[in-house]
């Protein structure tokens, strides 16, 4: 692997590894400005509305694809420092993950967007959420997989 291809990966390394670090300040920060309500209550409401989704007025269905997109968001924030090997190796894990963080952030983003409110002023809660997400997007962006050229011996995991 050639010099600029380890410093890209080492620098995407870095970017993975402070991506859960905001993820895990979301918890305790406030999501608005002078606000009591924390990030981690959120999972609370997430779990209320998984075991009554008649409450918000939303098909199952789609309720279920909500539910799964926005519990890949952690799974994939956390574990993606630990599987960088695995991305270097594979061009089809890599890309699959590169595709889930793009649209799990657009996703949210959106979704941030769309409920936007110009009298209220979001909180570092929601601010860490955000960078965490776009953290583990460039990190993945970073990632240089593995080429083998003309004889050459795969490096060792």
């Amino acid at each position: 692997m050639s010099r600029r291809n380890e410093t890209l990966n080492g620098l995407a390394l870095i970017f993975l590894s402070v991506a859960p670090v905001f993820f895990v300040a979301f918890h305790f920060l406030p999501f608005e400005r002078g606000d009591r309500y924390r990030g981690w209550r959120f999972w609370v409401e997430i779990a209320a509305i998984a075991k009554h989704p008649e409450l918000i007025g939303i098909d199952s269905g789609k309720l279920v694809i909500a539910l799964t997109a926005f519990l890949m968001i952690p799974l994939l924030l956390l574990a993606s420092p630990f599987l960088m090997p695995v991305y270097k190796s594979s061009k089809v894990f890599h890309g699959l993950a590169l595709a889930l963080a793009l649209l799990s952030t657009a996703g949210f983003t959106g979704l941030a967007l769309a409920h936007w409110d110009p009298h209220s002023r979001p909180g570092s809660g929601l601010a860490c959420l955000m960078v965490a997400q776009v953290f583990n997007l460039i990190g993945l962006a970073l990632v240089k997989t593995w080429k083998p050229r003309k004889g050459e011996i795969p490096p060792p995991q």
